[in-house]
């Protein structure tokens, strides 16, 4: 909550702020699929978010949100949890609060904290990484680990398996692309792939063997994650996957592959 109150008092939304400053909130997984407009469905569950509003006269506070401030609210939660993480947030609802404010939350917001650095000039990567940093942040720990999951896949394919296969033979297209469905190799066989190519890597091949151990932390538990009700991410398992020094480590590898090859 004091993530989503800080990022909107990022943007100027003041009145927003005034109203969300002592709430408390909840994520409610309906336990049905989120929808297209044509009825195909999303990989993610129709999640609602309730704001439990501290106030002597509830309907008079939650009057002071228009109807945009309240499109406002449900898109900053949707940007903090994107649907990628298998929850879709698809409503926000207001109710009062019974009890007292949650004082951490009237401490105000935490000073920014970035989870991961990765410089690169991809713009489509660095929005991942930017996510990353903010899910974290809003203390959202299961969307942050999918995203993690998510970044660690397109590094292994892009940074590591293309750089050192540049060509495009079936031979070494098959280690990051399923052929059979026209899409990239779960990463649970993208993994396995790199490991057993690890010796071509030489002299880096240990580095590789490293890469593959660390990342295999966010192999099954994302999937339980994803498919699991019961497994919600928490800050320290999060921490203990060492996700900066997996980045560390292809950043140097990714350098080695790019040094001109010698005779």
């Amino acid at each position: 909550m004091r993530g989503l109150v800080a990022f909107l008092e990022s943007k100027g939304c003041d009145q927003i702020v005034s109203v969300l400053s002592d709430a408390k909130c909840s994520i409610n997984n309906t336990g049905d699929y989120a929808y297209y407009r044509g009825g195909k469905t999303y990989n993610a569950y129709a999640t609602i978010v309730t704001f439990e509003i501290p106030s002597e006269d509830f309907a008079i506070t939650v009057k002071k949100l228009s109807a945009d401030d309240k499109k406002t609210i449900k898109e900053t939660c949707q940007e903090l949890m994107p649907k990628e993480t298998g929850l879709e947030i698809t409503s926000i609802a207001f109710k009062p609060l019974i009890g007292e404010p949650d004082t951490a939350i009237v401490e105000g917001p935490k000073p920014f904290i970035k989870f991961v650095n990765y410089e690169t000039d991809d713009a489509l990567l660095n929005e991942h990484i930017k996510e990353i940093n903010k899910t974290y942040r809003a203390e959202c720990y299961t969307a942050t680990f999918m995203l993690c999951r998510k970044v660690l896949e397109n590094l292994i394919i892009h940074s590591i398996i293309k750089k050192k296969y540049p060509d495009k033979s079936k031979e070494h297209r098959e280690k990051y692309y399923d052929f059979a469905n026209n899409r990239n190799l779960d990463f649970s066989v993208l993994l396995s792939n790199l490991r057993r190519s690890s010796a071509e890597f030489a002299p880096d091949n240990k580095l590789v063997d490293r890469i593959c151990q660390l990342a295999d932390g966010f192999k099954e538990d994302a999937n339980e994650m994803t498919h699991s009700l019961y497994h919600i991410a928490t800050k320290k398992e999060l921490d203990d996957k060492g996700f900066q020094n997996i980045l560390v480590l292809i950043k140097r590898l990714e350098q080695e592959l790019d040094k001109p090859k010698t005779a």
